[in-house]
Formats: structure tokens, C-alpha cells, sequence
């Protein structure tokens, strides 16, 4: 294959990866990893899939002139070898572009998740371009750009659908490299493979335990659910206000009064777990609040919403206790890294 046909390949390519960045992804239930041995694997079975079919078509291609051969008994004429050129780089083109879409999905086939409409339209767009040369090259083209090597499009001979085979013969190789894609990652999590389903459980174990985490890896935490807090104390705050609004029960007033008080606490909170050196100010006292003094205060606050649960009526409690409970789950590992903390200072 002339080196030009390669450089449209890579040109054409790069212009259709540059559209993944806005493609749509599915997120993951658990926290991610990066698994290189596993993608390795599967980018093998991707590649050899592909070579394999590309070595097939070359050598029907070549022997299309023989009575016995596969071109004869689909009553295909033979042919020439500029065309088989072609014919090639048409087949790597397509079954590039087809195999992007077979390997942005690890849990199912292809179907199993929608690309975006960019990456859509650019991998359709390059499909396109890539057909239209491999049909319209013409043949008489200076041979410096071609490397001497003979090349004619396929719609300019005297069969003219030789590019609809070739995309019928991608496309059925396409499915075939996808079920590889799937019964690779299947061996792999089967027979846990390079170690995907022990890495897998790590993570787990590293969403809510910071015993085994270095100090400023426990700062870091600390200071993104303490972010995460003030978010859920906010809604919580939001949602028991907009009762209290509508319900004369003072109960509830008190409750809604109370949460609004605490929202400088957690950000107090979140201040001193992650600082280095001395106490945050509480912007309300002025005085050093330490963490722990901070989430007591994350505890009442808590104890608040409950009984603001409590007092609503009941076709808000719903959405009330929808909040409480992630603002328990949030401060409850908020908690955790604060105990490690400590433990770490004596």
C-alpha cells in the first residue's frame, strides 16, 4: 500500500479520535482503575481480528482469477492488482473507524452504548471521504505519489461494486471482532485475568477506609467530602425551608433555623481538615474551631433535620429523608478521616 494511503488513514483517524472527547460514557457503579495488562489483551484480540481479515480479503483479492477460488464462487469477475491496492485501503480504512466503536465499550457489544452525535458524525464523515477516494483514484496519477505502485478506484472499471462488497465484508467482520472484544473480557473477569476482579474489590475498600493512605492523601479526602457536605447541608437546608414555608408548625421553623446556622460550621469543618497548621476561625465566634468541635456540630445538625422529619407532613418526608440520608452517609466518613487524623497527630 502506497505510503499516501497511509498518511489518509492516520490523517482521517486523528481527525475522528478527536471527537471521543465529547462522546457519551456510561459511569461506573465502582471507582475506576486503570487495568493496562487487561487492555493490552483485548487490544491484541482487536488487532489480530483485524489483521486477519484484512489477510483474508488480500488473498481472495489475489486469487480472484482462479476457476476454484472464493471470487468465482460468489460470481465476482477477477482483479487487477491496481484495484486490489484499492480495494485495501478501503478495508483498513473502514475496519479502523469500525473498530473505535467496537472498543469504547468493556461491558457489552458495541450496541450497548450510544456514541455521541459528534463522534457519529465524524467517523461517518471520514468514512465517507475514504470511500470516495478508494472509488474515484484516479489511474493515470503521477506514480511519485503513489510510489510507484499501480492504483485505480474501484468504481472506474467495469464492475462497479466492488465498494459495496467491501463495506458488506467490514461490517461482517466488525461483529466478528466485537464478540471477541466480549468473550476476551469475559476469560478475563472469569478467570480474574491480570488481577481485574481483586483490583476491582482494592478500590472498594479505598472508597471508605483511610487507615492505609499517607497523611496528605487523607487531607485530600477530607477536604472533598468536607465540599461535599456543605453541598448536601445546603439542599437539606433548602428543602426543609421550602416546608417550613408552608407549614405553620414551629417545630419545623426551629428545625429550618437551626440548619441555616451550621452552614458556616461544615465549611468550618471542611477549613480544618484540611489544613496543615493551626485551627480555622469560626466566622461567627471568631474563636479556633477544631474539627471535631465542627462535626458535633454536623451531629446536631443532623438530629435537626430528623426532627424537622418528624414535624413535616407526610407527603414531604420522602425528600427530607432522601436528604438526611445523604447527609448522614457524607458526615459519617467525614468522621472517619477526621479519627485517622487524630490518630495521626499523637
Amino acid at each position: 500500500m502506497p505510503v499516501l494511503f497511509l498518511m489518509l488513514i492516520t490523517v482521517l483517524n486523528d481527525g475522528t479520535l478527536i471527537t471521543v472527547a465529547y462522546d457519551n460514557v456510561n459511569p461506573s457503579k465502582v471507582p475506576e482503575k486503570w487495568h493496562l495488562k487487561a487492555l493490552w489483551a483485548v487490544s491484541t484480540v482487536l488487532s489480530i481480528t483485524a489483521l486477519l481479515s484484512s489477510l483474508l480479503l488480500l488473498w481472495a483479492a489475489l486469487d480472484s482469477w482462479n476457476p476454484h477460488g472464493l471470487f468465482h464462487k460468489l460470481g465476482l469477475p477477477g482483479m487487477q492488482f491496481d484495484q486490489i491496492v484499492t480495494m485495501i485501503y478501503l478495508k483498513v480504512s473502514l475496519s479502523d473507524f469500525l473498530t473505535l466503536f467496537s472498543a469504547r465499550t468493556h461491558n457489552g457489544f458495541f450496541w450497548t452504548s450510544v456514541p455521541s452525535w459528534m463522534l457519529l458524525t465524524g467517523a461517518t464523515i471520514s468514512m465517507g471521504i475514504s470511500t470516495l477516494i478508494a472509488c474515484m483514484w484516479p489511474p493515470g496519477v503521477a506514480t511519485f505519489w503513489t510510489d510507484g505502485i499501480p492504483c485505480r478506484g474501484l468504481a472506474l472499471g467495469e464492475y462497479k461494486l466492488w465498494a459495496l462488497w467491501v463495506w458488506i465484508y467490514c461490517i461482517v467482520w466488525w461483529w466478528i471482532q466485537d464478540l471477541c472484544k466480549v468473550g476476551a473480557y469475559w476469560v478475563i473477569r472469569r478467570y480474574n485475568l491480570f488481577g481485574v476482579n481483586t483490583a476491582t474489590l482494592v478500590n472498594m475498600r479505598d472508597k471508605t477506609t483511610f487507615g492505609d493512605k499517607d497523611s496528605l492523601a487523607r487531607m485530600s479526602a477530607g477536604m472533598v467530602e468536607g465540599k461535599l457536605l456543605e453541598k448536601q447541608v445546603e439542599r437539606a437546608a433548602d428543602t426543609v425551608a421550602r416546608v417550613a414555608r408552608a407549614s405553620n408548625d414551629p417545630a419545623i421553623r426551629r428545625a429550618s433555623q437551626g440548619i441555616d446556622v451550621v452552614r458556616t460550621s461544615v465549611r468550618v469543618a471542611r477549613d480544618s481538615l484540611g489544613a496543615t497548621t493551626g485551627a480555622a476561625k469560626d466566622p461567627e465566634t471568631g474563636a479556633a474551631t477544631s474539627a471535631a468541635a465542627s462535626l458535633g456540630r454536623m451531629q446536631a445538625t443532623v438530629a435537626q433535620i430528623e426532627r424537622a422529619l418528624e414535624a413535616a407532613p407526610p407527603a414531604e418526608r420522602e425528600l427530607i429523608q432522601i436528604q438526611l440520608d445523604a447527609v448522614r452517609a457524607t458526615a459519617e466518613r467525614l468522621a472517619a478521616i477526621d479519627r485517622q487524623m487524630r490518630a495521626e497527630r499523637r
